[in-house]
């Protein structure tokens, strides 16, 4: 407000045609001038300071935000992992030992035992079903072998029974 009155009786003097009081004026408007463009100034390298301040905090966040996202997908790589490596040792490898011991079975193994058998999961019950297989396997192999003695002790009394008769 100082300012613009000055500039006022600047232009009131000027257009009287007084150069001295225009130079006059002129000398007392310079310092208020320098004094606005020295704090205009400091305003300026204030911004120009809180801009790089924003600037450095931004990027901060940036950083922040980076290294949290690669903790994170090395968080999910590693429960990945752990799931998978679970699954291998929890069901994939038992199944593949099972399916072993049912090919051993189809070869005719009847006496190796099935792996397994005693978990009380799906799994478990996987193993008692080879397992039935198993035994049933056994009894069919004691069941035509008592046949076939059946049939060897009858032949050998019809032979007897002939022998007999003549």
């Amino acid at each position: 407000a100082k300012y613009e009155a000055m500039g006022a009786e600047l232009r009131k003097t000027l257009v009287a045609g007084d150069m001295d009081g225009a130079t006059a004026i002129i000398a007392r408007m310079t310092p208020v001038g320098n004094s606005a463009g020295a704090l205009l100034k400091e305003m300026i390298e204030d911004n120009r300071q809180l801009g790089l301040s924003d600037k450095r905090a931004a990027e901060d966040a940036g950083n922040l935000a980076l290294i949290m996202s690669l903790a994170v997908m090395l968080i999910a790589a590693a429960v990945a992992l752990g799931a998978a490596f679970f699954s291998f040792r929890r069901i994939s490898r038992p199944i593949a030992d099972i399916t072993f011991a049912m090919n051993g079975l189809a070869a005719g193994d009847k006496e190796s035992a099935i792996p397994h058998s005693g978990r009380k999961d799906e799994i478990g019950e996987m193993a008692a079903a080879v397992a039935v297989f198993r035994d049933n396997a056994i009894e069919r192999e004691r069941l035509e072998h008592e046949t076939e003695a059946n049939r060897s002790l009858s032949e050998r009394e019809r032979i007897e029974h002939e022998a007999e008769k003549a």
